[in-house]
């Protein structure tokens, strides 16, 4: 048996090898592609390195190009989001793949047409979490918008000039959906002259993904009347808040966006802000292992379209619970005086289209599993109705209000 003898060369070679095969691995993989785009051609340059199984990794600039604009200019540290960031107006940098630093979005360079308000905007990071003051100005250099956070919560400054009742209750903890909260301070650009409301709201919603409850008192029909013909809405508006950018459509209608159960709601302007839970839906708290527990805080079941006694009427059935109606049986009657019908805030449940299915037809299809828990869905039901609730047991008690009771019981001594 012979043993093998390494020569010089050999080794030579293999060195050779291994600092060839490192410069292949290390070294910076650039790539361009172009398509053509009726705006011109778009020219994106990627840098890449090689991971350990040769697989390209984003590391370095990465950028587009629009003919000679550039676009977006940003950078990639092992695959991550990281230093300066620059797309058209907007700069600012990220740290490992979060917001850092100032961010700010200049106004467009070009003269705005006539009737349309644009907006700068200043915004301060640290790692992800908003910290410090979020400001909008517009052209004239008035400030429009400020807010102010600590550590990702928002603190309502006491001159904050939108004066916005949401804002409110997002600074005073009410407001738990983090993801809700960025979307509701992000700019956005809404641009409707002269549109129809009922084009309007439908195409806001949607496009930007809101679960909106619709909570006016206006008519049993309230939906209905905000839908109606003859409504416009004149909002031109480049980087403004999309909060902001809602209530501006909904203020001219006497209307405001509010946060109640979890929920957006739009609601009337006049009593908005007095407006407070008599529900006790907050306050349950089921023994551990009754079904009510385990499906409190679980995704509803679907609630069928109809009229807001007979699903007030139907809800143990539909959510599969225990539930003891102790209401005298007249309220929820639409063929006797005194009944939930009589009272013109009350028609059809006041839920988020996603939720509730109509039983004639498939003009709805809502979500699954649906977005909201048990526990929102009966406080919003709960409180349209202006009905109370308790439980004992393991089973929900439904009850009038304390007051309405009381006035009730004074009605029938008199009559």
């Amino acid at each position: 048996m012979t043993a093998s003898v390494t020569t010089p060369e050999a080794v030579s070679h293999l060195r050779r090898w291994f600092m060839r095969s490192a410069v292949w691995w290390r070294w910076p993989v650039t790539r361009t592609t172009v398509v053509q785009t009726p705006q011109g051609p778009l020219k994106e340059i990627s840098t890449y390195r090689r991971g350990l199984r040769g697989e390209l990794i984003k590391h370095g600039l990465h950028s587009k190009h629009l003919g000679d604009e550039v676009i977006v200019e940003e950078h990639y540290y092992e695959g991550v989001l990281h230093g300066p960031y620059r797309q058209r107006e907007l700069t600012g940098a990220y740290s490992m793949g979060k917001k850092h630093g100032t961010w700010e979005c200049a106004l467009p360079s070009e003269t705005p047409p006539e009737g349309r308000v644009e907006y700068r905007m200043v915004e301060h990071w640290d790692r992800g979490l908003q910290d410090g003051l979020f400001q909008w100005w517009d052209r004239e250099g008035k400030l429009c918008f400020s807010h102010a956070f600590q550590r990702g919560i928002l603190v309502t400054p006491v001159d904050n000039p939108s004066g916005s009742l949401l804002l409110a209750r997002i600074s005073e903890g009410k407001l738990s959906d983090s993801k809700l909260q960025d979307k509701l301070l992000q700019p956005v650009n809404l641009e409707y002259r002269q549109t129809p409301l009922n084009v309007v709201w439908p195409d806001c919603v949607l496009r930007h993904r809101l679960l909106i409850a619709f909570r006016s008192r206006t008519s049993a029909n309230g939906w209905l009347k905000f839908q109606e013909r003859g409504r416009t809405v004149n909002v031109n508006a480049i980087g403004i808040p999309l909060y902001a950018g809602l209530e501006a459509i909904l203020r001219p209608q006497s209307l405001l966006l509010d946060y109640r159960y979890g929920v957006l709601c739009v609601v009337d302007a006049d009593d908005a802000s007095t407006w407070r839970d008599r529900t006790g839906v907050m306050d349950l708290h089921p023994p551990l292992g009754t079904e009510l527990e385990k499906r409190l805080d679980a995704p509803a079941k679907v609630t069928w379209r109809e009229p807001l006694p007979v699903a007030i009427r139907n809800i143990g059935a539909d959510q599969q619970i225990s539930v003891d109606l102790r209401i005298q049986p007249r309220i929820l009657a639409p063929e006797k005086r005194d009944s939930l019908f009589d009272d013109p805030t009350t028609g059809w449940p006041a839920l988020p289209r996603e939720v509730w299915r109509s039983r004639v037809g498939n003009d709805t299809v809502p979500l699954e599993p649906l977005p909201l828990t048990l526990r929102q869905v009966l406080g919003l039901l709960l409180d349209q109705a202006k009905l109370h609730c308790h439980e004992e047991n393991g089973v929900l008690i439904i009850e009038p209000l304390a007051d309405d009771a009381a006035d009730r019981a004074g009605n029938s001594v008199k009559k």
